[in-house]
């Protein structure tokens, strides 16, 4: 556009014979400005056309640099009555500038905070930086001198991985990120399904014969019907947490329901048997059948120091829960080893193809985020390359939080 207005300009001067003087240059350097700005306003906002094999998730990855916030590119959209099914062809409008890190919208007032404290936190992060190096320094010293082989596993981009996870995921295992965790369950309700909670929601259109196979899908403030099995003690302003089933598995021979919790509701009245409620937090599809129980807690976690981790664990890569062909960073996975084999939040594995070319040379790098008695669920924290089921998972270091 600016270019187009600059050839213009340039074809009236050549055949007018137009002499600029310096005011008439400050005035047309004011409106290449001017310009500018607009354009870079403009340039915030972003059309897409869907392709085969998008999804929401791998778009908000591409243009906001975070999966979980397709969310707000399907509040953006609102067209989209099921985020499960978009097509090819359709036209999705991405305003990246009303979003935040957190998936919420930008204000001048977090902006300034940001900014008086950037400082700060640039020293705390230097600091860090030195004395973390320092301490992975002098125990790789230790380590390669009783054993020969370190030098062809720790290669030079995995120990500096290590402390770069330390410190740029500081506060990366916040209460906001462990709640999106999938996990396993296995346990029987009361009906004798394989499910958490003791309630679940209700379709509203269920006498409805024309949508009774479908299931109704939720929104960010719509109102929900909770159906409640056996007794029941929610109350008016309980919160509660929605939990939404993946799959059905096979592990160790018993029967697993791969489950991640999709959205937080706020009771709003008690009718009868019928809880009515409001969700007022939504990261994922919500459907009608979808589990609910009372809402449970989560701690924020941040560094405190890196050790090794005495006794070894190896396992290997039990089912990737995010349905993506490739990786990417935050992808989270099962590991088959958990709590009863040592694992604790904070422990970084790395994860080795079952057949590789080269030997020892890992393609993630892994942090515990979950910890079930059998299993662990672990995101990446650094990809080097693609990882599948089956593949080796093996403890490196230990993050010990705080």
């Amino acid at each position: 556009m600016l270019n187009k207005i600059f050839f213009i300009l340039k074809l009236i001067m050549k055949r007018h014979n137009i002499f600029l003087k310096k005011k008439i240059l400050l005035l047309f350097l004011f409106i290449f400005l001017t310009i500018s700005s607009l354009s870079f306003a403009y340039n915030e906002v972003q059309n897409y056309v869907i392709k085969k094999g998008d999804t929401l998730w791998d778009i908000a990855f591409k243009f906001l640099g975070d999966p979980f916030l397709w969310p707000e590119i399907w509040h953006q959209n609102t067209y989209i009555s099921n985020p499960d099914l978009i097509y090819p062809g359709d036209t999705l409008i991405i305003n990246a500038s009303n979003i935040s890190a957190s998936g919420s919208t930008n204000s001048s007032s977090s902006n300034l905070s940001s900014s008086q404290s950037s400082s700060k936190n640039k020293l705390a992060e230097n600091e860090f930086y030195s004395e973390t190096k320092q301490a992975l320094e002098k125990q790789e010293r230790a380590y390669e001198k009783d054993n020969i082989k370190a030098q062809t596993f720790k290669t030079a981009f995995l120990y500096d991985s290590l402390f770069k996870i330390a410190i740029e995921r500081k506060s990366y295992l916040t209460e906001e990120f462990l709640e999106k965790v999938g996990f396993l369950w296995f346990e029987k309700d009361q009906k004798g399904y394989v499910s958490p909670g003791n309630a679940f929601l209700q379709k509203k259109a269920k006498g409805d014969p024309l949508k009774r196979y479908e299931d109704e899908v939720y929104q960010q403030f719509d109102e929900v019907v909770i159906e409640p099995i056996g007794k029941h003690f929610y109350k008016v302003g309980d919160t509660v947490d929605i939990y939404h089933s993946d799959k059905m598995l096979k592990y160790n021979n018993k029967t697993a329901n791969l489950i991640r919790k999709v959205a937080k509701g706020k009771v709003l009245y008690v009718d009868s048997n019928k809880i009515h409620a409001v969700l007022f937090k939504v990261w994922d599809v919500i459907s009608s059948g979808d589990r609910v129980d009372i809402c449970s807690h989560y701690s924020s976690y941040s560094v405190d120091s890196i050790v090794d981790i005495k006794n070894k664990i190896k396992g290997n890569v039990f089912y990737k829960i995010e349905n993506s062909v490739h990786p990417y960073p935050f992808h989270t996975f099962i590991f088959n080893k958990g709590e009863n084999d040592g694992v604790v939040i904070g422990d970084l594995f790395t994860v080795t193809p079952k057949k590789s070319s080269f030997a020892n040379k890992p393609d993630a790098l892994a942090c515990a985020v979950y910890i079930g008695k059998e299993f662990s669920t672990l995101a990446v924290m650094r990809l080097f390359d693609s990882f599948d089921n089956g593949d080796t998972v093996e403890s490196l270091k230990r993050i010990k939080m705080k």
